[in-house]
């Protein structure tokens, strides 16, 4: 009676200590293999946890820990990938890419705008416009910024600004607002795009439109089939025709008839062999009439040598072809009596001798 008394306690003790064991290995040491990876996993260390003898409940837990943690992984490689993409794109845009706050600091630039700047990125982030610009300058610039702001959309705007060598661009930018997940906006994002040689080409066509429209003599510029694309107002008060019924015709349309094949043929050699050809030629007007006109035509060339259009400048010689037969007559004839003179009985003379 007294030994069963005394084995019980051991009996229990005994019966403690499997359980604890039992315990351990079922669900403290599945638990602190959890926790352990669930802190690696935060640092961004993803580890399959192994299969381990627990409770199954704790089993299913462990399957859905590593159903998470490779979703997990899927999605940060997922995002590398983007962050590689939007990296790549922004850094070469061929545009000036850049973020601020709603104060005018930078918050990213991408290499195009930092060559603008002639500055590294550090120098750039989270400074203002201010900082590397003409005040002048930077205040459209903030002006543009709050525009943006104010109205909470994309806006086109043209701007300019100056490069780190002085020189002055012209650029269209695209400024937009960029909204958190409340629609609140948080900053301005723009994309500026430098249109400074489609400036200047613009002003040239505008000056060479100018000195189209204003020149006293007749421009036609023609295809290098000899369609009709362009011509003048003075071209139109010369001949008669309107814009609108000589564009994509021929220059034939005006054709007097007064000189033959070889003229023309003539004519057209120098202008293929030499690029050039100038001289006297009748014209017929839209009303029938035949003028005399005094006529340059020039073949324009591309840079790499190769003919696109011809041009041709003329000028209605009507008024200086009557001065001149005014003036032979007056030389040649009595203007009493009409009949010739002597100076025209020698000039007679000299031609019968001859």
């Amino acid at each position: 009676k007294y030994t069963l008394l005394w084995l019980l306690p051991l009996l229990v003790l005994f019966l403690i200590y499997i359980g604890q064991i039992f315990s351990n290995r079922t669900i403290i040491s599945p638990l602190k293999q959890l926790t352990e990876i669930s802190t690696q996993l935060s640092d961004g260390n993803y580890i399959k946890i192994e299969k381990f003898k627990a409770a199954s409940e704790l089993c299913f837990l462990a399957e859905s820990f590593n159903a998470m943690s490779e979703k997990l992984q899927l999605r940060e490689s997922e995002l590398k990938i983007t962050q590689i993409r939007f990296v790549n794109i922004r850094d070469n845009a061929p545009d000036a890419i850049y973020m601020k706050d709603l104060e005018g600091n930078y918050l990213l630039v991408n290499n195009n705008y930092l060559s603008l700047t002639g500055k590294k990125q550090e120098e750039v982030l989270g400074t203002t416009d201010y900082e590397h610009f003409p005040e002048e300058i930077a205040n459209k610039f903030r002006e543009n910024d709050h525009l943006v702001q104010q109205m909470g959309i994309p806006l086109d705007i043209e701007e300019t600004a100056e490069h780190a060598d002085g020189s002055i661009h012209y650029y269209h930018s695209v400024k937009f607002p960029l909204r958190n997940d409340t629609g609140e906006i948080i900053a301005i994002c723009g994309i500026s795009s430098d249109i400074s040689e489609r400036k200047k080409i613009e002003q040239n066509l505008l000056l060479s439109r100018l000195v189209l429209e204003n020149a006293n003599e007749a421009i036609v510029i023609t295809d290098l089939d000899g369609n009709i694309v362009e011509v003048n107002e003075a071209y139109e008060k010369i001949t008669g025709f309107s814009r609108h019924e000589v564009i994509g015709k021929n220059p034939k349309i005006a054709k007097s008839g007064h000189h033959d094949a070889t003229f023309y043929k003539k004519m057209w050699h120098d202008i293929k062999t030499e690029g050039k050809w100038q001289g006297e030629i009748w014209d017929r007007r839209k009303n029938g009439e035949l003028f005399p006109k005094w006529l340059s035509i020039t073949t324009v060339y591309e840079k790499n040598g190769k003919a696109t259009n011809y041009v041709a400048i003329f000028s209605d010689i009507t008024d200086k072809k009557r001065a001149e037969e005014q003036l032979e007559k007056l030389a040649y004839y009595d203007p009493l009596t009409g009949l010739s003179n002597r100076a025209y009985f020698q000039e007679q003379l000299k031609r019968s001798i001859s």
